[in-house]
């Protein structure tokens, strides 16, 4: 059976020093929403749109018309929310460097690039601009447009997409379609993962009680996280958190607390089918004290599934 690793053992370090480092830099990093990407300096704003569909269309390829119908070869329809900015870059300035700008921005998030395309190999600007984004300010001339489609993970572990549709329109002024989009967690398509689908989660629940534990957990979310591990090969990390101690109270008075309550849905993980030879538990007992998000200084555990 492969040892349980608990924070701040030595044993846990000695024999997993790559995950041991990697867990412990998670542990102690503050989860937060994912921002919006900040504004190029060089453009304005003209355009913004909301989105929350639960079937936006994303596309991985180039656009083409068939008898009038919009065709890609590879596009989804997928549950998001988001929104969308169109912003008119500054004559001194360039849709190459605001691209960069924003190629820059998304690689500090970790973004992969999942496809771009330039010119006419875009397919016609038209169908980009009116059919695609419904922004008829992004029709320009078919060599001189842009798409490319980036992904990452952001803190609370959802799949984030940003599109980024640069077209110079017949009067040369330049223009910039950001597209910034969050997965429902039911979109479960791997190729859209920045990592290909290898980690999934995480998963975050409230628990309670001392003897006995509680854990805030739907049935579908349940399922999903046993669904997720029987691939044999995905192993399942259970960080275990607790509040910081009271008045009356140890730090090491939180460490126990948030062990047992890991130890506790272990065992509820085994009887639901998850052998617990690819369970790592993490007690990280009161490490969130300081989080600004009042919500990860409670009692939580934290579940992510990761292919081996």
């Amino acid at each position: 059976m492969m040892p349980t690793l608990v924070a701040g053992l030595k044993y846990g370090r000695q024999a997993f020093p790559g995950l041991f480092c990697a867990l412990a830099a998670a542990l102690f990093s503050v989860p937060a929403v994912a921002e919006s990407l900040p504004v190029y300096s060089q453009s304005s704003v003209e355009v913004t749109k909301d989105f929350e569909a639960p079937n936006h269309r994303v596309l991985f390829s180039a656009v083409r018309e068939v008898r009038s119908e919009i065709r890609a070869d590879r596009q989804y329809k997928l549950p998001v929310t988001g929104g969308g900015r169109l912003l008119r870059i500054d004559p001194d300035s360039s849709l190459d460097s605001a691209q960069s700008f924003y190629a820059d921005q998304l690689n500090q998030r970790g973004a992969t690039r999942l496809f771009r395309c330039q010119g006419r190999d875009c397919g016609h600007s038209n169908a980009w601009a009116n059919e695609i984004f419904g922004v008829s300010t992004l029709y320009g001339p078919d060599d001189r447009q842009a798409y490319t489609v980036y992904s990452y993970r952001d803190d609370q572990g959802r799949v984030n997409l940003t599109l980024i549709y640069a077209v110079t329109r017949g009067n040369l002024r330049d223009y910039l379609w950001l597209e910034e989009l969050v997965l429902d967690d039911s979109a479960e398509i791997p190729v859209l993962s920045p990592e290909g689908g290898k980690i999934k989660g995480p998963v975050v629940m409230r628990w309670t009680g001392s003897l006995t534990h509680r854990f805030n957990w739907d049935t579908n979310t349940r399922n999903r996280v046993v669904n997720w591990m029987q691939d044999p090969d995905s192993r399942l990390i259970i960080t275990s958190y607790a509040a910081a101690p009271a008045d009356d109270g140890t730090v090491a008075d939180s460490f126990e607390r948030s062990q047992s309550a890991g130890t506790s849905l272990q065992a509820l993980l085994e009887k639901l089918g998850v052998p617990k030879s690819r369970q790592f538990l993490v007690n990280a007992g009161p490490s969130r004290a300081a989080a600004k998000d009042p919500s990860m200084r409670t009692d939580h555990i934290e579940l992510i599934v990761i292919k081996n």
